[in-house]
């Protein structure tokens, strides 16, 4: 179930082509995939939803958004069907939705609890007013609550950057009571924002900044005021022998979050192998112990959402760095 075409379609033709990928490696007689067109919309998901079910599917893959998703889940729940959905919208899911996408409340946690762990308990927030700011500036304070941690002082600016130096200037006032600076933002506001930090005595060699996988550049290196900044995200490289079996099969490299599909298709061939029952029963997709996926360890909690074996990484001159390894399995990771 994937946007195929309309909103969302060179994502969604990633998604397949790796689910594709999945199913001549690890599938079987016992699964077959019937491919959807959610158009990237929410009426699209529902349709599309209904005359998957009405041709006989017993697990839904996807769809991508959160709006798709909620409307796909209603038809899926009303049989009783689960679905697998690739949202990173935590709030979609649970009752019968298991989210595969990578969350930003799990990212701010890892990365965050690493820190408290080395005594650094002093943070500053400056974060985006989004929906996504929102999110990760909840888990912030919901880890520092639980871990002994303080929020010093917080500061919001437009998404765009537009008031980043009003923002920044602002903070600026409590920098000298700071051990970290959680930023929880990408791309070209990134490196908008990052300048100003030193140049308004933010000093990234006495705080230590601290993101989510937002950060997943080697580019940032060259930005000096990210040296030695602090994120969570997949280990790097462990994704790579999916990349190259990708580019062998469809002659380009996959979107990022092509291994999701992958994964969801991989996941759906384990369950097969008990049969159809196996397929419908939700129970399955609980194993404690988790399953392996292109981006490493994941299994999904009772609340739907999907916890994942993160890598503490640090941004350096020549790239990212790994400083605390994703774990090889949740009983080691809950020691």
């Amino acid at each position: 179930m994937l946007p195929l075409t309309g909103r969302g379609a060179e994502l969604g033709r990633a998604l397949f082509d790796a689910a594709t990928l999945a199913l001549f490696e690890v599938g079987s007689e016992r699964l077959v995939l019937l491919p959807r067109d959610s158009a990237g919309l929410p009426d699209g998901a529902a349709e599309a939803t209904r005359a998957a079910l009405a041709d006989g599917a017993r697990l839904v893959l996807g769809p991508l958004f959160r709006e798709e998703v909620e409307a796909s889940a209603a038809v899926a729940r009303s049989q009783g069907v689960a679905l697998i959905g690739f949202s990173s919208d935590r709030t979609v899911a649970g009752n019968g939705v298991f989210l595969l996408g990578f969350t930003p409340e799990a990212q701010v946690a890892r990365a965050v609890r690493h820190a408290l762990a080395r005594e650094v308990k002093a943070f500053g927030a400056l974060v985006p007013s989004s929906v996504y700011g929102d999110a990760t500036l909840a888990a912030l304070k919901r880890e520092l609550d639980e871990g002994g941690g303080t929020l010093v002082a917080v500061e919001r600016y437009q998404s765009d950057g537009s008031d980043a130096d009003r923002a920044v200037r602002q903070l600026a006032r409590s920098a000298g009571s700071l051990q970290a600076l959680f930023l929880p933002e990408g791309g070209a506001v990134l490196r908008q924002v990052a300048p100003l930090l030193p140049y308004y005595d933010i000093d990234p060699g006495k705080i230590r900044f601290i993101g989510t996988g937002l950060w997943e550049d080697r580019m940032l290196g060259r930005e000096p005021a990210m040296q030695g900044a602090w994120f969570a995200g997949p280990q790097p490289g462990g994704a790579e022998a999916f990349i190259a079996r990708f580019e062998r099969a469809f002659g380009r490299r996959p979107h990022r979050l092509a291994g999701l599909g992958y994964d969801a298709v991989a996941l759906a061939a384990l369950l097969a192998q008990g049969g159809v029952e196996a397929l419908a029963d939700r129970g399955q997709l609980l194993n404690p112990s988790g399953f392996e996926g292109t981006d490493g360890l994941f299994r999904f909690l009772a609340d739907g959402t999907a916890e994942r074996g993160l890598a503490v990484i640090e941004i350096r001159p020549n790239g990212l760095q790994v400083i605390d390894p994703a774990p090889s399995s949740f009983e080691f990771a809950q020691q």
